[in-house]
């Protein structure tokens, strides 16, 4: 069963997931380098389109880098829609999608 942690490599096409892990590095490597705190802050929103099961996240990536005299930030804000299926997973494929990659011998 899937679970909702896999919606971070589905947002903007896998870009999310990927920013998330670079700034968890950087932001890493820089406070071990600097003795500073530094803050990552992801934040979702989600708003529902009209009468129906799909959703558009907007997610936030919000960093803060602490350098030698100060800090680095970015902000990057991007949305992705996606659908919510009857037991919760929020996915970007709608839940009665048939998986294009079985064949009748398989299942």
């Amino acid at each position: 069963m899937r679970n909702n942690i896999d919606l971070l490599n589905e947002l903007d096409a896998g870009i999310c997931a990927d920013k998330i892990s670079a700034a968890i590095k950087d932001i890493g490597l820089a406070a071990v380098h600097t003795g500073k705190t530094g803050k990552l802050t992801i934040e979702l929103s989600f708003k529902r389109y009209g009468n129906t099961r799909q959703c558009e996240i907007a997610h936030k990536i919000k960093t803060d880098e602490p350098t030698e005299t100060g800090k680095r930030s970015e902000e990057d804000t991007k949305t992705t829609p996606v659908f919510v299926h009857t037991d919760g997973v929020v996915s970007i494929f709608a839940e009665d999608q048939k998986d294009l990659f079985k064949t009748g011998e398989y299942e």
